[in-house]
């Protein structure tokens, strides 16, 4: 079992075409709870289907080495959202952002 976190990167002919990280930590409120939370999701939009592979590759170690995976995505980037409901994810929270 992993210790920390994952970083799995997506290429084509040496060139990275995209890349999903994140880390292992107890849930803030239930701490026997391991939870993988995504801190990083990238994918060069020519290459999505690489984007699909490196998420099941991530969704797969979450389910095997931990009892919740969290994504947040940016809301200009819903595409996302969709990828993540067809394989079982549900909404569960908003997050508002203040910028100065």
């Amino acid at each position: 079992m992993r210790e920390s976190g994952v970083l799995l990167v997506s290429e084509r002919s040496g060139a990275g075409t995209g890349f999903v990280g994140g880390m292992f930590t107890a849930h803030p409120f239930v701490p026997d709870l391991r939870v993988l939370c995504a801190v990083v999701w990238w994918v060069d939009p020519s290459f999505r289907a690489d984007g699909l592979r490196l998420l099941d590759e991530f969704v797969s170690i979450g389910r095997a080495e931990a009892d919740q995976i969290i994504f947040a995505l940016q809301s200009s980037r819903l595409t996302g959202a969709h990828a993540l409901e067809r394989r079982g994810f549900q909404e569960r929270e908003r997050v508002y952002v203040w910028e100065s």
